[in-house]
């Protein structure tokens, strides 16, 4: 791993927690080509903000500002406290839960509105439910899953 990297992605992150005058400590882990930065900080909401839109605005400008210096493939994620990997623990128990339902009811349900990275993660969720199909509807913001029975 390189560490100018390493010492790239928690000085700007620093800038950034010491700009919201919020103390925290920053872990780095590499996974393959996935650079993983956790932020562990005793107000944990203030970064993540509602719907983690908080949490996705700081990684956009953190990937920005050390973009540069990735290496090629390198992917970029800044987490706070865990919050990405218990969001996606979530979205696939609901997914299963509503795979579930329509199995026993017969009757479509309606996930949420979700990003393109959520929407991935349901539908690799429900891969192996084979009697039922999982389509994205709608446009924009309000894209989702429309889970089915194929009876």
């Amino acid at each position: 791993m390189k560490e100018e990297i390493i010492s790239e992605v928690k000085d700007k992150i620093n800038y950034l927690l010491r700009s919201f005058s919020i103390a925290g400590e920053i872990i780095i882990k590499k996974s393959g080509e996935n650079i993983v930065a956790n932020i562990m900080t005793a107000k944990p909401e203030i970064l993540i903000g509602k719907n983690g839109q908080t949490l996705l605005a700081i990684q956009m400008v953190i990937r920005a500002m050390v973009s540069r210096n990735l290496g090629e493939g390198e992917i970029l994620t800044v987490d706070v406290e865990g919050y990405r990997q218990k969001h996606s623990d979530r979205l696939q128990i609901r997914a299963r839960e509503a795979a579930i339902k329509v199995m026993a009811s017969g009757e479509p349900e309606h996930l949420q509105p979700m990003t393109s990275y959520e929407r991935r993660l349901v539908h690799l969720a429900l891969a192996d439910f084979n009697d039922i199909s999982a389509d994205s509807e709608g446009e924009g913001l309000s894209r989702h899953i429309v889970i089915k029975s194929k009876k």
